[in-house]
């Protein structure tokens, strides 16, 4: 398990695959990433960017995220192991990481969130010096107004019940959503949770294999304590804490149980 923290994450992307042909990779049509057309009616985000009312409006909405609890650290180092906290930025991870290869990807990610760190500043931003951030990774121009369309559909639907239905989410951007912000360990059994992506399958098997030995663990802590509250163990223990205490055998051979002075 130790050698699986040195493997080169390259997600979304085929192992043949050069850098050159990397950043020639268009990306899937709003229809192919499960763009929810009717939400972009009503204001969720569409085909344009929001305009500087919309968006200044968007910015005024705040949003209060508990996290829901912390995942188990795995060898695999995965980013949204680090973004749990925060399910804005866990899904612009994604977005980054779409197509992309981590180890160029995440240093850009990072610059952006430190210029960006809240979808406020997201939605406010200037798609043009958005752009000339992202510039390293190719497609920047399409790649700015994704995440500021992203941004503003996150913010007029913070109370999401799967981020399928925001703007520019696909089945990757759903499992890291529900791996990492979900609460919810059904699956582990179920089996119910099946990622395409070969690094979130590989996650997903070490999540359920833990889970397997923490029930395990958990079975025998019970048959421990059932065991040392047991009656014969109880008697034990108090006969082993009081010197004068007459054990149930002796107490049977005597004619008269035993007094007590007042």
């Amino acid at each position: 398990m130790d050698n699986l923290s040195n493997i080169d994450i390259d997600l979304k992307v085929d192992s043949e695959a050069t850098e050159e042909s990397i950043s020639e990779i268009e990306y899937p049509s709003e229809k192919d990433l499960n763009f929810n057309f009717e939400e972009s009616k009503s204001g969720g985000g569409g085909s344009r960017l929001p305009t500087m009312e919309e968006a200044k409006k968007a910015a005024s909405i705040e949003i209060n995220y508990v996290p829901k609890f912390i995942p188990m650290p795995s060898p695999f180092n995965l980013v949204q192991e680090t973004l749990y906290y925060d399910p804005w930025k866990l899904l612009i991870a994604t977005m980054f990481l779409n197509r992309t290869r981590g180890s160029q990807a995440l240093p850009i990610m990072w610059k952006f969130l430190e210029e960006y760190p809240t979808p406020q500043k997201a939605v406010l931003a200037d798609v043009h010096t958005l752009a000339d951030l992202l510039r390293p990774l190719g497609l920047q121009n399409s790649r700015a107004e994704r995440i500021i369309k992203f941004s503003y559909a996150y913010l007029l639907n913070s109370n999401f019940k799967t981020p399928k239905n925001l703007f520019g989410m696909g089945k990757y951007a759903e499992d890291s959503w529900k791996l990492f912000c979900e609460k919810d360990d059904n699956w582990m059994e179920e089996y119910g949770l099946e990622p395409e992506d070969k690094i979130l399958q590989l996650y997903v098997n070490w999540r359920r294999h833990q889970y397997k030995i923490s029930r395990v663990n958990s079975v025998k802590e019970e048959e421990r304590d059932l065991e040392l509250n047991s009656p014969n163990n109880i008697v034990k223990k108090y006969e082993s804490e009081n010197e004068n205490y007459l054990s149930l055998q002796e107490l049977n051979k005597l004619d008269t149980l035993p007094t007590t002075d007042l």
